[in-house]
């Protein structure tokens, strides 16, 4: 967290200098071969990743330097094999020896192994889904919803065109085809103020049940609180 702050505050510096009211950059932000959209205000910075399910990946407060997105996701580590292999006696390696740090993690508590649960997606904001049944609360905890989906996930291609232009409100459209469905997504930035709005537009089929999933990062409720630095705008 300390890094992502003090980096959205350079880049604050760096947009003030530049005086850009707000703007849209297409690049490849994340170095993933890929392009991305960065949409700036004086108040947000939001890079949105057609490639990720075209989801938002950060939400940056410019006035506070807080990365709105700074979540983590559920993946595999090395040490879990620890907890799914036989569980040594405490206190003992499993060669007989006595144990040492790396081993204990396995005997720490009983029944760890079944609390290992792994996010199939990165998780973002603004993912979208369609189901055939609203899925139930342990299905969305353990990422089991699958059998409910009406289609895969996949890319979004990008509408907005050239490397990057300037308006008066920042905005970036995505779309995607599936079969005769067609979808649309918007996200847009104002200038004037702290917000952002999102669009969601499927035709060509109904649809029983749309999901909209959006993961934001746990903060002390004090620093969210208002605050002004002089000197910046």
């Amino acid at each position: 967290r300390p890094v992502y702050s003090h980096l959205i505050a350079a880049e604050r510096l760096l947009y003030a200098a530049q005086g850009r009211s707000a703007a849209v950059t297409i690049a490849d932000v994340d170095g993933d071969g890929r392009s991305e959209a960065v949409l700036r205000s004086p108040w947000l910075s939001v890079t949105v990743d057609p490639g990720e399910g075209g989801a938002v990946t950060e939400i940056d407060d410019l006035r506070r330097s807080i990365n709105l997105v700074d979540t983590l996701s559920r993946r595999w580590e090395p040490y879990h094999q620890k907890l799914t292999a036989a569980r040594p006696e405490a206190g003992t390696a499993a060669g007989g020896g006595p144990a040492g740090i790396h081993d204990l993690v396995s005997v720490k508590e009983q029944g760890l192994e079944t609390l290992l649960i792994y996010d199939d997606h990165r998780r973002g904001c603004w993912l979208d889904a369609a189901f055939t049944a609203t899925p139930t609360l342990q299905q969305m905890v353990r990422a089991t919803w699958g059998e409910h989906r009406l289609w895969s996930e996949g890319a979004w291609e990008l509408v907005t065109d050239g490397a990057s232009r300037r308006s008066r409100d920042a905005s970036v459209t995505m779309r995607r085809s599936i079969e005769r469905r067609s979808l649309e997504k918007t996200v847009s930035l104002s200038r004037g103020a702290p917000q952002m709005q999102y669009r969601y537009r499927l035709a060509g089929e109904a649809v029983p049940v749309v999901g909209m999933e959006f993961n934001l990062c746990v903060r002390d409720p004090q620093r969210l609180e208002p605050r002004w630095e002089p000197g910046v705008t």
